[in-house]
């Protein structure tokens, strides 16, 4: 991160065991995570299996973010003096690497639709759908088109299944809805964590890792575990600019 500003941060932070209850727990997911040098996508089945990384459900809404579930492992893109929300929303167990790795790696930052504003552009004359019934809509109709292109075995259905991949796999596993009035700490204020995405298990080394995010008084017993660990290690209190190590 620059010291001319702090809405970006050039590390990508993921925190983990957000679901589990204790401590003990969460850091030995994060031991786990860095001795087998991979991030996992749920349920965090064996890492070299073959996988699919994208799963369409045609009945759901895309303002659920139900229609397209991605096989991903999720970032944030926030200033570590900023994570303070975050870790306390998640866990206070974290690892983060330099973006420019996790764009090595096929990542990308996730694109937000507000899915009570108004639509962005004309769907019909007086019509006074939000921005997220358009959305619905339209993606569906979009589909139902490429569908029977692509099912019309003729010059068109090749083409129509590429770009429908594409959609799919490209644009909608890294689009999230959301909405735009909630608080900044609800739990469901996605925009704020500024979300970046890897389709797939991410692999790394710990050379690759720049900095590890702990509670303090497991700060010795880290060291203990990973004397040649050369990255940055701080402390996850409620401020996490105020205590390094």
């Amino acid at each position: 991160m620059t010291g001319e500003q702090r809405y970006i941060s050039n590390e990508l932070t993921h925190l983990v065991g957000g679901k589990l209850t204790s401590y003990k727990a969460q850091y030995k997911i994060l031991i786990k995570i860095l001795k087998e040098g991979y991030i996992t996508y749920p349920p965090h089945e064996e890492k070299n299996r073959s996988i699919r990384l994208l799963f369409t459900h045609y009945k759901a809404d895309f303002t659920k973010n139900e229609l397209y579930v991605p096989s991903m492992v999720c970032f944030c893109d926030i200033p570590v003096c900023d994570l303070s929300i975050h870790i306390k929303k998640y866990s206070p167990f974290g690892l983060a690497f330099d973006k420019k790795f996790i764009a090595s790696k096929g990542g990308g930052p996730v694109y937000y639709v507000p899915k009570t504003a108004a639509p962005a552009w004309p769907v019909g004359q007086d019509s006074v759908e939000d921005r997220g019934h358009v959305f619905d809509q339209k993606i569906k109709e979009c589909y139902r088109l490429l569908d029977d292109l692509a099912c019309a075995k003729n010059e068109w259905s090749d083409r129509a299944g590429s770009v429908q991949r594409f959609l799919g796999g490209s644009i909608f596993a890294y689009t999230k809805c959301f909405d735009h009035t909630l608080m900044d700490k609800h739990d469901d204020n996605y925009y704020f964590e500024r979300e970046w995405r890897v389709l797939g298990n991410l692999k790394f080394s710990i050379k690759d890792v720049k900095r590890i995010i702990i509670p303090e008084n497991y700060a010795v017993k880290f060291r203990k575990d990973f004397p040649d660990y050369c990255g940055q290690l701080i402390f996850s209190t409620s401020n996490p600019a105020a205590v390094g190590g």
